[in-house]
């Protein structure tokens, strides 16, 4: 199961076993001592309390197969009575009705655990939200330990050692390596794209994900040969959670979870804007690529006119507007938004991009002597001129910082840009500016 399962009063749930178990929530009132069948993907890991006092209490429980510390949880932060507490599980019990003390039982299993060596170091330990709280080790069986008595604050618990013995940790268990550097990228308001370090000698991948504020986890197996995933399906605006693990020796391994990487779906705004060329009467808006977008949205005036322009632009590919009957000596600026589907989804607008239109033809004929492409450019670009160049042209990033310099009495230049960062660059040929944006 993957949702909230609600069980009431002298209620119970039969034949819950590790096949056969709730992933997610599950919810109990009543004055039952109870044990919560709950489990987390193919693990099961139940936890259990002991009687309430009343029928009106009322607990929920969820076991999570994660490391505390994606949550918040610092497992670094503990009582000055434990060694160390697990990095690979922990449990969520609420008391959302009642106020009875009530003792904690939690399972363990040395795989599952992360490595358990020595039972009788165990503790129960609770997040009391500035540390890990020792809560004793009351007693332990085979494969559970109970709390040293009744406890009265509730929320997250895990398992923690007295000693260097229990690794929790999976040092001792898993020989499959965790994949990192998660992140994400073409972002659209229905889907994206997963990115992890790629992980040798595994036979696969699993991903994990949900809505931030959801219950249910959807998993994904994904093929040891590649080491990144479209996903679709996506509500816009909402905030999602993942990450992937890896299975090896022939699937009978699997490492621990990965960090939690977080992304919201939205229609996102072009990274970047500019003018070029700029004429006495026209001029080229550009701006980069949106992925999943359908089209673009110009808004601009003339600085001090108090009134605004729109253009519609249709098609994601297209990348520039030349707009004419402008004022020549004349300061405008501009910024676009990002249309991403049908029903008019829209981003937020870029920054306002400012320029001034030449005060003759002349200028603007002199602006066009030279000219670069392509831009944006990616692994080259190309500058021509009509006639030997006079001056040195130089490169420079948008902090100053000089990237590359030229020497003059050439009419055609190639500048290698593949190992340059992302960004906005500019390129100086005497007094002329022109702006170049690496992608």
């Amino acid at each position: 199961m993957n949702s909230l399962l609600s069980v009431g009063d002298g209620n119970d749930v039969l034949n819950f076993s590790a096949n056969s178990y709730v992933d997610g929530p599950v919810q109990k009132s009543g004055d039952d001592a109870w044990e919560f069948p709950t489990g987390d993907g193919d693990v099961f890991a139940p936890i259990s309390i002991s009687t309430p006092n009343a029928v009106n209490n009322n607990f929920r429980a969820e076991y999570l197969r994660d490391d505390p510390d994606n949550a918040g949880y610092n497992t670094t932060a503990i009582d000055t009575s434990l060694d160390h507490v697990s990095q690979v599980e922990y449990w969520t019990l609420d008391q959302v009705g009642g106020t009875a003390d009530v003792e904690v039982t939690l399972s363990f299993e040395n795989v599952r655990s992360g490595g358990v060596n020595s039972p009788g170091d165990l503790r129960i330990c609770r997040w009391n939200n500035s540390y890990w709280e020792d809560q004793g080790n009351g007693a332990t069986s085979v494969s559970t330990i109970v709390s040293n008595g009744p406890i009265t604050q509730f929320s997250p618990f895990t398992l923690g050692s007295v000693n260097s013995n229990n690794p929790l940790d999976g040092s001792l268990v898993s020989g499959c390596e965790t994949p990192d550097s998660l992140h994400t990228t073409k972002l659209t308001p229905t889907s994206a794209r997963l990115h992890w370090s790629a992980v040798a000698a595994i036979d696969a991948y699993q991903i994990r994900g949900r809505n931030v504020n959801g219950f249910t986890w959807v998993y994904l197996l994904h093929p040891a040969a590649t080491n990144a995933r479209d996903v679709f399906g996506l509500t816009n605006n909402q905030t999602y959670v993942w990450q992937i693990r890896t299975f090896c020796n022939g699937g009978a391994d699997t490492s621990l979870w990965s960090m939690i990487d977080t992304f919201s779906t939205n229609c996102y705004a072009p990274d970047s804007n500019w003018t070029d060329p700029v004429s006495s009467l026209g001029s080229r808006l550009n701006w980069s690529k949106v992925t999943g977008a359908i089209g673009y949205r110009i808004i601009g005036q003339r600085i001090g006119s108090g009134g605004w322009k729109t253009l519609q632009v249709g098609g994601g590919n297209t990348l520039h507007k030349d707009v004419f009957g402008l004022l020549p000596g004349t300061a405008y600026h501009w910024a676009v938004r990002a249309v991403c589907d049908t029903l008019n989804a829209v981003s937020d607008p870029t920054e306002l991009d400012t320029f001034v239109t030449s005060s003759s033809s002349r200028l603007a004929d002199n602006w066009n002597e030279w000219k670069v492409w392509p831009n944006p450019a990616r692994e080259k670009i190309n500058l021509a001129f009509s006639q030997p160049s006079e001056h040195e042209i130089v490169i420079s990033s948008q902090g100053g910082q000089e990237i590359a310099r030229l020497l003059p009495g050439e009419t055609q230049y190639i500048v290698r840009t593949g190992n340059w960062p992302a960004g906005v660059y500019f390129i100086k040929v005497g007094e002329v500016v022109e702006r170049l944006v690496i992608w």
